[in-house]
């Protein structure tokens, strides 16, 4: 992530000549050094599109260079014990702040619910994704019918509209009609649940 900030801060700037960028982590130099037909997440794509941005300017040459992290240095495996040791404490009674505690829901969200949601976008031609665990079949069912607009025996709309039901109300609330819309912003029986999504639970972009 860090590199990957440095390469956007270069291109929003429009910088030119020959650019050095340093970084710790071998790793992901190895993985551009494969070259961008072969990333394996959004993160490597992303970085890959700035990149040719940048590079595509006249006389702009971007250099990314490994260079050795904090290892060795004297007090460094010191504070990383004791960084390891606070995670391991009990911290049951550490005080935080709302802001602190909204941070980590959001986090835990986004690595539960949203990061499995997007595997499509990560992985490269000709590798299915992984397999949901997480729900059953009928649950991973009622979701595709959802996202074709609607188009889902658990809405009444769509009942109604293929002569499946004589009425187009909502079962929960009664209100008319019960589209996908209504489902997802209007009906008050699934307030709770729309609680639970940090933010916004009104926005409509986290639905797209």
């Amino acid at each position: 992530m860090a590199l990957k900030k440095a390469i956007s801060w270069l291109q929003e700037r429009e910088k030119e000549g020959t650019i050095n960028l340093y970084t710790d982590s071998q790793s992901l130099v190895r993985r551009l050094e494969e070259g961008p037909t072969l990333t394996k997440t959004s993160l490597e794509n992303e970085m890959w599109t700035l990149i040719h941005q940048i590079c595509s300017r006249n006389a702009t040459n971007l250099h990314i260079q490994w260079i050795p992290g904090h290892c060795g240095i004297a007090g460094n495996d010191e504070a990383d014990h004791l960084a390891n040791q606070g995670q391991i404490e009990d911290q049951r009674e550490v005080e935080i702040d709302l802001k602190t505690a909204k941070a980590v829901s959001k986090r835990h969200v986004l690595d539960t619910i949203w990061a499995p949601q997007n595997v499509h976008e990560s992985q490269p031609a000709g590798i299915r994704p992984k397999r949901r665990v997480c729900c059953d079949e009928r649950v991973v069912l009622a979701l595709a019918q959802l996202r074709c607009n609607g188009k889902s025996p658990i809405l009444q709309k769509y009942l109604y509209d293929i002569g499946a039901s004589l009425c187009d109300a909502c079962l929960q609330c009664g209100q008319s009609p019960d589209d996908l819309h209504h489902t997802l912003y209007d009906c008050p029986e699934v307030d709770f649940f729309r609680s639970l999504i940090p933010g916004d639970p009104f926005g409509r972009t986290r639905w797209k």
